[in-house]
C-alpha cells in the first residue's frame, strides 16, 4: 500500500512499513493546506496519516476513491477531519487515544507556570534588550479549575496537585471516580478558580463566551490545550483588554501556520505576551508521545 504521512514520520516507521512491502511518502507539515491541491493528490494513496496542519474536508474525502483508512495522530480528529463525509464513503478513521495525553498535560502545566510567572513577556523583554523583571504569582495553594475529565485532564490534575495546587473540575457527565480533585458545577468553578484549564474536544462546542468570562475572577488565567473554537475570540479579547481576566495561554489557535497571523482572531496576539500567548499546537510533540502514536498507526496499517 502507498502510505501518506503529512508532517513526516520517524525512520523506524519507514523501515518497518517498507519491510512489509508498503511505500511510505512523507510530505511537509503544510503541504496540503490548499484544499484543491489536497483533493487532487489524495487518490494516489491507500492510507492517509494526518499529522500536518491541513484540514481533511468533505471536498478531499469525496475525491478519495482509493483510501482504505484515515489515521489521526491524536484524539480530537473531528477538529481536522470531516468524519461525516468519511462515514458516507465507508472510510474508517483511526486515532491514537491516550498516546500523547501525558505530553499534552505537561505542556498544559508549563503554560500555567509560564502565565503565572510572565515568562513569555520577560523573554520578549530580554530579546528587545530590556532588562525588566516582572512580578508573577506562585501556583502553590492556587485553585486550578479543569473543564474536562479525559486522559489529559486526569494527568494534569495529578501534576497540579504535585506542585501544591488545589484541583477542582467540571464535566457535563458529572463526577468521575478516576479524576483527582473536587467536582464543581460550571459556574462555581469559574467563580472559584485562579486558573481555568480547557481540556475537552472540539465537539463540546462553545464553552467560554462573554457570560462565562464575566463570572471569572479579575486575576484569573485561562489556559487551553484544546481547540481554540471552544473560546469566543471576541469575548476573550474584551475580557483581556478590559482586565476582566489577567491572561490567557493557548496551544491551539483559530488558524495554523501562516494563516495564524492573517485570521481575524490574530488581534489577540497583538495584546502582547503578558496578556496572551500561544504555542504552535506542539503539546503532543514529544519523542515519547510520537513513538506511542506511530506505534498505534503502524500496527493499524498492518491490520488492514
Amino acid at each position: 500500500m502507498k502510505i501518506l504521512f503529512t508532517g513526516g514520520s520517524p525512520k523506524w516507521v519507514h523501515e518497518e512499513l517498507k519491510a512489509d512491502g508498503h511505500e511510505v511518502i512523507d510530505v511537509p507539515v503544510n503541504e496540503y493546506v490548499d484544499q484543491q491541491k489536497f483533493a487532487n493528490e489524495i487518490n494516489k494513496y491507500d492510507v492517509y496519516v494526518s499529522g500536518g496542519i491541513e484540514d481533511c474536508t468533505r471536498q478531499v474525502i469525496e475525491a478519495a476513491n482509493n483510501l482504505k483508512a484515515i489515521m489521526f495522530l491524536g484524539v480530537d480528529y473531528k477538529a481536522y477531519i470531516d468524519a461525516d463525509a468519511a462515514v458516507e464513503k465507508n472510510i474508517p478513521i483511526i486515532n491514537t487515544p491516550g498516546a500523547n495525553a501525558r505530553a499534552v498535560a505537561e505542556i498544559n502545566l508549563a503554560l500555567i507556570l509560564m502565565a503565572a510567572r510572565k515568562i513569555p513577556a520577560m523573554i520578549g523583554d530580554i530579546n528587545s534588550k530590556n532588562w525588566k523583571g516582572r512580578q508573577g504569582f506562585e501556583v502553590q495553594n492556587k485553585t486550578l479549575g479543569i473543564i474536562g475529565s479525559g486522559s489529559i485532564a486526569q494527568y494534569l490534575a495529578d501534576m497540579a496537585q504535585g506542585v501544591g495546587m488545589n484541583v477542582i473540575y467540571y464535566t457535563r457527565s458529572g463526577k468521575k471516580t478516576d479524576m483527582a480533585g473536587t467536582y464543581y458545577d460550571f459556574e462555581s468553578l469559574l467563580k472559584t478558580s485562579d486558573i481555568v484549564s480547557l481540556n475537552v474536544p472540539k465537539e463540546a462546542g462553545l464553552i467560554m463566551d462573554a457570560e462565562a468570562f464575566s463570572k471569572m475572577q479579575n486575576h484569573a488565567v485561562l489556559v487551553s490545550t484544546a481547540p481554540a473554537s471552544l473560546v469566543d475570540a471576541g469575548a476573550l479579547y474584551s475580557a483581556l483588554e478590559g482586565q476582566k481576566i489577567s491572561a490567557a495561554a493557548f496551544d491551539c489557535f483559530y488558524a495554523e501556520g501562516d494563516k495564524a497571523w492573517e485570521c481575524n482572531e490574530a488581534k489577540l496576539i497583538s495584546l502582547g505576551s503578558d496578556k496572551f500567548f500561544i504555542t504552535p499546537h506542539a503539546g503532543f510533540n514529544t519523542i515519547e508521545a510520537n513513538d506511542n502514536m506511530f506505534r498505534i498507526v503502524v500496527d493499524a496499517i498492518k491490520s488492514l
